[in-house]
């Protein structure tokens, strides 16, 4: 009976060490803690993606997401560049003295401003002259040549049309006309005359000059001098623009119509001040003493 009695006991201890948790085991009336073996750690651990920042200084910085993509962001150590881009919205295809000085000084009033001009040429020779002399030379550039104008009146543009109305396609064309025996009094009473004296200019005006005639043969004046063929030769150019430019594209205009055929044309509204009325002979020699 003894032995039946120690076979029980045991038997009851070793069913209630089955029955406790693995967390705990009672040993010695102690409670001892179990660490959970490593394969158990390992797969609770919840990995999570980790972001990266690429510390280049030369590019954009890129973020990986839960969707594993790389997102470009802007990395503010990099500089962003600036363009200068010249675009023009106006080209004018009038020659010198038909009133081209009168519109520029309109096209910046309406905000269509700067507005390239001879004038602009003239005052600084030694930077706009080599620019402008490279042009006739079929080498054009025309980025330099408007850096930072709008609108461009006048000769040299006027020799340049065609080109500038293709390599600017959303541009208007102002063809500034007048009759063709007044502008040839005007003419050959300023810049007739002085392009005529470019053999008695100052040595650093000549190259001005040089550009100048350069710039007048290729608008279709060269090696005529008679006042019939110079006139002919005006009358060719306007004709020769009105066949080439779309009418809806192109204004043809005398500048002593005034505001009203300028704004239609520009959609903008009228000006209060009277159009202006520059340039006249005596202005133009003051610019060359």
């Amino acid at each position: 009976m003894a032995k039946k009695a120690k076979k029980t006991v045991k038997a009851r201890k070793v069913a209630t060490k089955r029955k406790l948790t693995p967390a705990k085991r009672v040993a010695k009336n102690k409670v001892v803690k179990v660490k959970p073996a490593k394969s158990m750690r390992t797969a609770a651990k919840v990995s999570k993606p980790k972001r990266k920042l690429s510390k280049s200084s030369k590019g954009p910085v890129t973020s990986t997401k839960s969707t594993g993509r790389k997102v470009s962001k802007p990395n503010p150590r990099v500089k962003k560049q600036k363009t200068n881009i010249s675009t023009l919205r106006i080209i004018g295809a009038g020659v010198g003295r038909t009133g081209t000085h009168s519109l520029k000084l309109a096209l910046e009033h309406l905000g269509l401003g700067p507005c390239h001009h001879m004038e602009e040429v003239i005052k600084n020779p030694p930077v706009n002259v080599p620019i402008w002399a490279a042009a006739v030379e079929g080498k054009p550039d025309w980025e330099a040549a408007y850096k930072g104008y709008n609108s461009a009146v006048d000769w040299p543009t006027a020799a340049f049309w065609r080109e500038l109305a293709e390599a600017y396609p959303k541009a208007k064309v102002i063809l500034t006309v007048r009759s063709a025996e007044s502008w040839y009094n005007s003419f050959s009473q300023t810049i007739f005359a002085l392009v005529g004296s470019r053999d008695k200019a100052p040595p650093p005006m000549q190259p001005l000059l040089d550009m100048a005639i350069g710039v007048i043969k290729k608008t279709g004046f060269g090696g005529k001098s008679s006042q019939t063929d110079l006139m002919k030769a005006f009358d060719d150019h306007v004709i020769a623009v009105k066949a080439s430019i779309p009418p809806d594209r192109l204004l043809v205009f005398e500048v002593k119509e005034g505001w009203e055929p300028l704004c239609k044309f520009l959609g903008l509204p009228v000006p209060s001040m009277a159009f202006p009325a520059t340039n006249k002979k005596e202005e133009f020699w003051e610019r060359f003493k």
